[in-house]
Parts: structure tokens; sequence; C-alpha cells
């Protein structure tokens, strides 16, 4: 390359890290949200992703079109939001969402490339951005042409396929679940979402797949679902789905229709749809067939699997359309076509929102219906399925598994914090004992002070102190609506990290001592006791030490490299206290003590006594 192209490249280059240098501090002011539901554009996650427009919004959160600030590409980002994050169930479908999309690698399915939660405890999912519109959209209650159907139905019959083979019943198939890319007059591309109500084969005892709680969107559910025999659920119930699909495409109009959900679901269980002939009489006899097998009231008697369906849909094809679409054969092992550099943008609310009925409405309905079944679904899918990585994990960590949730190990005892309340474990065996906290805003500091207590923080300014194994709260505080990022206790003094600065606090009455304002992320707070009591405040590279007693600074002490953590080794009532600091090396974390010594001017500096690697 002559020199000329290097120095452009290097100037772009330089440009390009300019420009993400100027956007993370330009967001750094709002990139901890206050309240549940606001627009977060402008904001950066985790120095990441640049939220750059809200896409969609719904009752449990939005989504967003987010730029990865090093890699330059766009994403698109779906965040359950505060209050809905506290739910359980709707937690535990979010999170279920997006590992079953990123475990599903498949060119129908979208992507998920990553799943965390913000500062504030409201969980988030990194997927590709689709640039189309909904079926729902698309079919936009007229009908649509054979040659449409065909392309749109069969890569949705092949993303179901690789669903059905790992073991995973979608249960939510609809319309506004499958986006469609049209270029100029043909179909181009089909993917399919939101795979939060799923079933996975191993799941046996979750709330989703209980009995008597009718899951799923009304319109589109098989008589199984309608009568709430959740367990029976497999993969003829989403059949039955692309049936009800494939008659809206071809007549466009739902199958089903009720002035509310009790009749809805009743016409599922026990009525036929309006005959498709009379609706759209160019429909050929063996599509019409195909529709009719698939929402058969008894399972036994639609398609075994959908490779059969696919079968059947190909000879039709052949059969009617002069110039036959590419409608490839369902293998056993199908192979992910090659991903088109194609950027999607996602036109749909949150999937959460819109499942309507699925948060555990009971439904009774006649014994009329058709016989019940406990056959586990076809047995050429279900051989072939893969197992659940998640079914052999003890209870006591799922339980764990809570959105937003913090844990403190001490000894054999285990503390979990979250917007519910705090919990506690003697052992993994022991009933936990469960305590209320002052507020329900998230979680986001839990430690323990010196003496053993245990300090919660909030995202609304709450601090709390507890004893030992919570048998009583000692007592309460509100900081202002700051969130407490960092915590420590030591006699009578509270030190709490917040955004760009650190507070210290009388612990006993609440009152605010000083505030030091912070440049950078706290990595720790740790207060030693002692007739000269110290604060020593943990950021990116540097220590701060401050007298606690007169309320200031006394030196910042320089540190070789980005800190993680920090923990106090001695505290010493004459002499010197020691101090271990976890840096982040490569790909390992060490672990540094230091001994904070004074020498005869009267100046602080940290003598380095031992180093050793923690991970």
């Amino acid at each position: 390359m002559g020199s000329r192209a290097q120095l452009a490249v290097a100037t772009r280059r330089t440009s390009a890290l300019a420009q993400t240098a100027a956007e993370v501090s330009a967001a750094k002011l709002v990139e901890l949200p206050r309240t549940a539901g606001r627009d977060r554009t402008g904001q950066i996650l985790h120095g990441t992703y640049l939220i750059e427009r809200r896409i969609a919004e719904g009752g449990m959160g939005s989504v967003y079109e987010v730029r990865h600030l090093r890699l330059q590409q766009r994403f698109a980002m779906k965040v359950l939001e505060h209050q809905s994050a506290r739910n359980d169930e709707a937690y535990a479908r979010f999170r279920q969402e997006a590992e079953i999309a990123a475990s599903l690698n498949h060119a129908s399915i979208v992507q998920v490339f990553d799943f965390n939660t913000d500062p504030m405890g409201n969980p988030y999912m990194v997927m590709e951005l689709v640039e189309g519109t909904t079926l729902t959209a698309f079919i936009h209650g007229r009908p649509l042409s054979l040659s449409d159907v065909f392309r749109i139905i069969e890569p949705l019959c092949s993303a179901l396929n690789a669903a059905h083979r790992a073991g995973i019943v979608h249960r939510d198939l609809k319309p506004s679940n499958v986006m469609v890319v049209r270029s100029s007059a043909d179909v181009v591309d089909v993917k399919l979402l939101d795979f939060g109500i799923s079933k996975m084969r191993d799941a046996e005892h979750d709330g989703m797949t209980r009995d008597n709680v009718v899951m799923g969107t009304p319109n589109y559910m098989s008589p199984e679902q309608a009568r709430g025999l959740a367990s029976s659920v497999d993969a003829k119930t989403d059949i039955f789905a692309l049936g009800a699909i494939l008659y809206e495409m071809l007549t466009g109009r739902r199958a089903f229709e009720g002035s509310g959900t009790p009749e809805l679901l009743h016409a599922i269980v026990f009525f036929e749809p309006k005959p498709l002939k009379g609706l759209r009489p160019d429909v050929p006899e063996a599509l019409v067939a195909i529709v009719e097998r698939c929402l058969k009231k008894d399972p036994k008697e639609r398609f075994d699997n959908v490779r059969e369906l696919v079968v059947a849909l190909k000879e039709a094809a052949q059969s009617t359309l002069p110039t036959t679409p590419s409608l490839r054969p369902v293998t056993s092992d199908p192979t992910p076509s090659s991903r088109r550099s194609l950027v999607w943008g996602i036109a749909w609310a949150l999937s959460v929102a819109t499942a309507a009925v699925a948060v555990s409405v009971a439904v009774s309905l006649s014994g009329r219906g058709p016989t019940e079944t406990k056959k586990k679904g076809s047995e050429a899918v279900a051989a072939e399925s893969r197992v659940n990585p998640r079914a052999n994990e003890p209870a006591f960590s799922v339980d764990l598994a809570t959105p937003g949730a913090q844990l403190l190990a001490l000894g054999r005892g285990l503390y979990r914090a979250d917007a519910r309340g705090v919990t506690f474990w003697a052992d993994p065996d022991a009933a936990p004992r469960a305590r209320t906290l002052p507020t329900l805003a998230a979680v986001t500091a839990l430690t323990t002070s010196a003496t053993g207590d245990v300090l919660v923080g909030q995202a609304d300014g709450t601090i709390s102190g507890w004893v030992p194994g919570l048998d009583n709260r000692i007592w309460e505080h509100a900081l202002g609506d700051e969130p407490i990022m960092r915590l420590a206790a030591a006699d009578d003094y509270l030190a709490a990290a917040v955004p760009e600065g650190v507070l210290l606090v009388n612990s006993q009455t609440g009152r605010l001592l000083k505030r030091f304002d912070v440049e950078g992320d706290v990595a720790a707070v740790q207060l030693s006791r002692g007739p000269e009591p110290r604060l020593f405040i943990v950021r990116d590279r540097a220590v701060d030490v401050i007298d606690v007693d007169r309320r200031r600074e006394l030196t910042t002490l320089p540190l070789l490299g980005v800190a993680t953590g920090a923990r106090l080794l001695v505290e010493p009532v004459e002499g010197d206290v020691q101090l271990a600091i976890d840096f982040r090396q490569g790909d390992w974390s060490v672990r540094r003590s230091y001994r904070l010594n004074e020498d005869r001017r009267g100046k602080l500096h940290l003598e380095p006594i031992g180093t050793e690697r923690i991970d």
C-alpha cells in the first residue's frame, strides 16, 4: 500500500476513534436512566451500545436501534423495562427468548448476540436489525398471491423445523412474529421472531408448562392451548398455527374470530373456520386440503411434523404455479443458508406485551372438546431433539437467576437481593429467610460492613443495613434519587458511591457529612476503622485517600492498571492499613496487596507486598 493510501486509512481510523470518544463523552451524563419507560435515545450502555432511536414500544418495554461504538455496526436492542423486569414470569420469558434465539443458528430465525442488564437492573437483548415489515402488515387484510404464500411459508417451515429438532415448540406463532422483506415484486427474506413463551422439551415444571393456563395469542392457538392443556403442547401445536397463518394469507381474514377472548377460545375448540374454498375459489384443492389438515382439532389428525408438511406444500406448488418458487425440502439435518448482509429494521412493539392472554389466564371449557392426549409429539422429531442445557441445573441456582439480582457469599451463607427483597440461605439446603426492602427500586449494591452487617443499596438512593442472617433491619436511609453503586460501612460512618461522586454519611442518622466528586467509575469504596479512620475510593487507575473525621482528601495515589474491586486486609489499631485491589490483566485477573505507608515527610504511598492470580 502506498504512503498516501496508508495516510488516508490512518486518517479515517483516527477520525472514527475521535468520533466514538466524542459520542461517549457527550452521552455520559444520560447513561443511567432514572425512570422506567423513558426514551433512552442518546444513552450509551456499558460503554458499547449507543442508542440512536426508539423503533417501537409496548406495555412491557421498548425496541431501539443501537450502534456498536467499536465495531460500527447497527443492531436492534429489546429492553424489558423495570416494572416488568421485577415480574419473574416476564423475565423468564424474556431470557428464554434470548437463549433460544442465540442457540438456533438458522437463516430464518432472528439472531441474538448479547444479553445483559443495564445499571438499573433492566434486562436487554441485542439482536440483528431487521428492515422489513411484519406479516400482519404485509397481509393488511387482503389475500396474498399464491407465489408470495409459497415464498413465505417455506422459510417459516424451515425455521420451525430447526426449533422442533432442538426440542423447542414456539407456542406463539402468529403473523406479527414473522418479518417479511420484499424487493420489487418478490419476497426476498423471512425471519421468525419471539421464542418468549416457547416450551422446551425437558421443561416440565416451569410456570409456562402447567395445565389450566392459556399461553399464546388467541387467534392462532391450537385447541389444546385454548383448553389450557399446556403440558400436552408439542410440535403439532405450531403446525396448527401454521395452518391458521396459511388460511389468513390465502383469504385476508383470520381463521377464528370472536367478540371476546372466551368466545374466541370456544370457537377454536368446537367450531370449524369458514370454508376456504368459499372465500377464495382459485385456491387449488391440494392447498385447501393442507390447510384443513393443519387445522384439525385432534392433534393426531394433523401432519406428524413440519417436514411432512413441506413435502405436501412442494407437491401443491409444483401442480399449481407455472414457475414454481424455490421451495426447498426440509431435511432432517438442515444446513443454515448463508446469512445475507441485508440490514433489517424491526417494526414491531415488544412481543411479550402483545401475547394478550399469556399471563396465566385460567380457562374452564366443557369436556365436549377433542379427546385429551398425553402423547409427546412426533417421535421422529423428539428423537432428534437436543437436550436442554438448563435441564440439569439445580433448583437452587435457578432460584438465584433473577433480573437485576445482587449476590453476596459469606462463609456457607448466601444473600440475594433484588427489587422484591433480600433473601438469606444459611446453606444450599436450608430454607431461605426473606425480608422486604424499604422500596421497590432495583437493587444496585449488596455488600457487608466491617462487623458483618449486610448493606443494600437501591436505584432510588435508598440504603438499608441488616444484621447477619436478616433477623432484623438496623437502619434505612434515603440519600436522594441517585442509584447507589458501591457501599462500605465502619463504626458510625457509611460511604456510598453514586454516579460521579461518593457520599460520606452518618450511618446512624443518615445525615450527609460530605460529598466527594469523583472522575471516572468507582470500582470500590472501603472504610478503615481505628483512631484515624480512612475512606479509600478505588477508581480507574488511582486511589483517593480521605481523612474521614476531618472530611478532607489526603492524597491520590496512582495504580498500575484499571481496578475492578478492592477489600481491606488488615485494620490495625496502630500501624499501617493493608488493602487488596483487583485488576483485570488480559484474559485473567490479579489481586495486588498494598500497605499504606507514611514517609518521614508525612507523605502517603502504597507499598506493594504481594500479587496473586485470582482466575
